[in-house]
């Protein structure tokens, strides 16, 4: 049995979870997401915190008792903070920078590289210094 899937997920304040049948519905300030559990689990929301409990023992159940918990906590997440990628760019030359909403990215090419910043996106370019 997974030990991940054991382990409840905390709700942060501000995000709602709700259960019915076998859809996760999770909203929170960033958003809203659902996700449809593939069987053998039963989803709880106590307080705050959403538990996840194994209710067959086949081995599908037991693959979709961890990996359910885990589409929860990311869906949470998500709602919530929202998520962030970075990207560091090593090396003599190399450059990114924000025009107006395309990205251009100078990194070695004999040509920059222009990338379309979508709407929903937030994207800057900081200098750091090592």
């Amino acid at each position: 049995m997974s030990r991940i899937g054991k382990r409840p997920v905390s709700v942060p304040s501000g995000v709602q979870v709700s259960v019915n049948g076998d859809t996760i519905s999770v909203q929170g300030p960033k958003g809203k997401l659902s996700y449809t559990s593939k069987g053998g689990v039963n989803v709880k929301v106590e307080a705050n915190q959403v538990t996840v409990s194994l209710v067959g023992n086949d081995r599908q159940s037991k693959a979709n008792f961890g990996s359910t918990r885990a589409h929860i906590k990311n869906m949470i997440l998500g709602v919530s903070e929202g998520w962030k990628k970075g990207l560091e760019l090593v090396g003599v030359g190399f450059t990114a920078k924000l025009n107006g909403k395309k990205l251009v990215l100078n990194t070695g090419y004999s040509h920059e590289v222009v990338i379309d910043v979508p709407a929903d996106v937030t994207c800057k370019a900081e200098k750091t210094k090592f």
